[in-house]
């Protein structure tokens, strides 16, 4: 019996060898025009992978900060060569992790922030490049093999986050594995998943008057637009489906996402997808040109979505209220309970630096914004009342609603409450917090409940698939509607809540009158 097993074993094994060297013998080529694409293939997943496909033209020479443009040529790629953009750390990074672990404690408050004496340039990742804009697409063998012939499969492209100064395509793509195999769960053919790259940094995000005179402002959200485009005109020679793409972003991708879907104010007609799902949107508001003009004379290496007069004519919140936007989208938004404590004033500790930290976030919000906000939004009233019992809970309220939680009450609103919107419960629900359970694969020490990760998994390739992220097994998720419900994806339950940013100061936050 032992030897009989042991020739089972060989058996499959030399099975797999032959059959994944045979695999290899024959992996598909894709002709772009510009490009022959080579895949791999990943024979556990079964599914292609085609990596680090070019989709506009080196943004080099006359072309940096400059908008994308078409590649142009005919080459082979196989797909080997790594490429990301440069990327670098916001300056405060290092202090917030110490207070983070170690509380305000742990440095001297009345000393006052001191930026670091920046000389150098961090160490950048290998296959960090300028020329950086390329994406990845993996798609399950079975949608491959029938492209052409038969109906075309859906599509999820992500953004990645990173404050837009840092992240990559590949920050997640080696884990969407997960993603595509709950997309084809109770028997569905799964999704097609595309990543990509965009400009970062003053590469991507630099604006104001002066550098708008002879360069592009937000080119990191033009790079993304072209990608969509992209997308758009190549995607059914991978098999899917240009008429049922889904937008996915977290963080810096869901406020990239945002403005996506508020380009040009709605004023050039449908944007190139047909659904998003939007997490945890994040950005900095820059609506003034001043604040702008600082960025670019200072050639900081911290950068934001600034409003250009083009590509963002207004701040997202204001262009839903208003109307600018394409409304045939559907919609999935949701965000973590606790976003900003990572990125709040840790030396707002007063009344006076709590008060001065306005100016420097909106440079030209006047005396009697300021006051409202302090005395009426976020009064300093610390007995729990008002949801913060200290300083700094005061300063993470107010940092968690102006620049992440509020924007998925924007979009539920503009989109008449037809729109699928949850809170990521599980503790502490710190922003990024969802994103293991987003693109889980497998044990993640990140991940407190596989089965949750499972469901939301499950939930999101299904409003990719059907518009409803519903399906057999699952706990319903409701519509936003007339009563605000939001699906809390919790650590021991999942069911209908209250949305907890359906406040006035969510309101007063979306008419941007800090600007």
């Amino acid at each position: 019996m032992f030897r009989l097993q042991v020739f089972l074993v060989l058996g499959i094994f030399s099975f797999l060898i032959d059959y994944s060297d045979a695999l290899l013998a024959k992996l598909p080529i894709v002709d772009l025009g510009y490009e022959l694409h080579q895949a791999t293939f990943d024979v556990s997943g079964q599914y292609y992978n085609f990596s680090n496909i070019r989709y506009a033209a080196p943004p080099l020479g006359n072309l940096r900060f400059a908008a994308p443009t078409s590649p142009t040529g005919r080459v082979f790629n196989d797909g080997s060569k790594a490429v990301t953009c440069i990327e670098a750390l916001p300056a405060w990074g290092s202090t917030t992790a110490d207070w983070l672990v170690n509380g305000t404690a742990a440095f001297d408050i009345s000393a006052g922030y001191q930026p670091p004496n920046i000389t150098t340039m961090p160490p950048q990742d290998l296959s960090a490049s300028e020329d950086c804009l390329f994406l990845d697409l993996m798609v399950p063998k079975t949608i491959f093999d029938k492209a052409g012939r038969g109906p075309a499969a859906p599509v999820m492209v992500w953004i990645h986050g990173g404050g837009y100064t840092l992240g990559s395509k590949t920050l997640y793509s080696p884990s969407a594995t997960g993603l595509i195999r709950a997309s084809q769960s109770n028997g569905k053919e799964g999704v097609i998943w595309v990543g990509l790259n965009y400009r970062l940094g003053i590469f991507g995000f630099l604006s104001g008057p002066t550098f708008q005179a002879s360069g592009t402002a937000n080119a990191g959200l033009h790079d993304q637009r072209f990608a969509l485009e992209w997308v758009q005109q190549n995607i059914h020679k991978f098999g899917g489906d240009p008429n049922q793409v889904t937008l996915i972003g977290e963080s810096a991708g869901g406020g990239s996402t945002m403005h996506q879907i508020t380009a040009y104010g709605g004023l050039k007609g449908k944007v190139p997808f047909q659904q998003a799902i939007v997490q945890s949107p994040g950005f900095q508001p820059m609506p003034s040109t001043t604040g702008q003009e600082a960025v670019y004379n200072e050639f900081l290496s911290k950068a934001d979505p600034a409003v250009d007069g083009d590509f963002v004519p207004a701040l997202p919140g204001k262009l839903l209220l208003q109307g600018g936007f394409d409304k045939s989208l559907k919609i999935m938004a949701g965000h973590n309970l606790d976003e900003g404590i990572s990125f709040e004033d840790a030396y707002a500790q007063d009344e006076e630096r709590f008060e001065a930290d306005f100016r420097i976030y909106f440079p030209t919000i006047t005396d009697a914004e300021i006051q409202y906000i302090s005395k009426v939004l976020y009064p300093p009233v610390f007995d729990g009342s008002y949801g913060y019992t200290s300083y700094t809970l005061r300063g993470d309220y107010w940092v968690t609603e102006a620049f992440f939680t509020c924007s998925t009450n924007y979009l539920a609103r503009a989109y008449g409450s037809q729109t699928y919107n949850y809170i990521f419960s599980v503790p502490p629900s710190l922003h990024g917090d969802d994103i293991p359970y987003t693109y889980f694969s497998g044990p993640n020490p990140s991940v407190k409940n596989d089965t949750l990760a499972v469901i939301m998994q499950e939930y999101f390739t299904n409003f990719a698939i059907t518009g409803s992220p519903n399906g057999p097994g699952l706990p319903h998720f409701p519509q936003y509607g007339s009563s605000s419900t939001v699906q809390n994806l919790g650590l021991s339950s999942i069911g209908p809540v209250p949305d907890n940013v359906a406040n006035p100061r969510c309101l007063w936050w979306q008419k941007g009158l800090y600007a």
